[in-house]
């Protein structure tokens, strides 16, 4: 609305036509407003849900981590598990085997005895045509049982040993013995200290890798 001023110049009303201010001038300048913003982050909605979100990640993060860790182990656990049976099985299959062979030695025992006995009748009779090959058999035999830890006891001179030999009768020190005659006196004269020994084999004795199956029967002196 224009009006008359009191010069006679036209001024412009800053009111409309209704007489009601106009809102357009009435505004100030964008430029002129200083608008000052307080940006709380905790009320904010999407910065809280951005959090939340993170802690989510974390706490299923450490869980993860601590599922791993037991899971790792568990299988430690059923590794050392499997090589404890892995181990105790060949400790019974070796054993299996052991006790098979000492089963079967022992059942072969009758039978080296047997050939023993044949062989010291050949040196005793030496014209026997078949004495040779039985001498032939029982060497062979004892080679390959040797080979599997098989181990004669018994021996005329060697030292009498509880644990190996078995004593079926005893001699004084002052009966003579062919070659091998000891007297008591002259051991006891000299101060020496008497060792039983072994004058006679009846039936030899094995053992089975350090292990004696039979004692070897022997008649002892001293």
């Amino acid at each position: 609305m224009v009006t008359q001023g009191s010069s006679g110049d036209n001024v412009e009303d800053p009111r409309g036509p209704n007489g009601e201010a106009n809102e357009e001038s009435a505004k100030p300048e964008a430029d002129d407003v200083d608008v000052d913003f307080d940006f709380d982050s905790e009320s904010d909605p999407e910065f809280s849900a951005a959090e939340i979100v993170e802690g989510d990640v974390e706490s299923t993060l450490s869980e993860v981590i601590a599922e791993k860790e037991e899971i790792l182990l568990t299988l430690q656990r059923l590794q050392a598990d499997f090589e404890n049976y892995r181990k105790r099985v060949q400790r019974q299959e070796s054993d299996l085997r052991e006790r098979a062979n000492v089963s079967l030695i022992e059942r072969l025992l009758p039978v080296l005895d047997v050939l023993d006995l044949a062989v010291t009748h050949a040196i005793v009779s030496p014209e026997d045509p078949k004495t040779e090959g039985i001498a032939k058999v029982a060497s062979v035999l004892h080679e390959v049982l040797a080979k599997e830890g098989l181990e004669k006891l018994g021996e005329p001179g060697e030292p009498f040993d509880p644990g190996k030999h078995e004593a079926v009768a005893h001699l004084d020190m002052d009966k003579t013995d062919g070659d091998n005659a000891v007297t008591e006196g002259d051991d006891a004269s000299e101060g020496k200290s008497i060792t039983p020994s072994v004058v006679e084999v009846y039936r030899s004795g094995y053992s089975l890798r350090g292990k004696v199956l039979r004692p070897a029967m022997v008649t002892v002196r001293g």
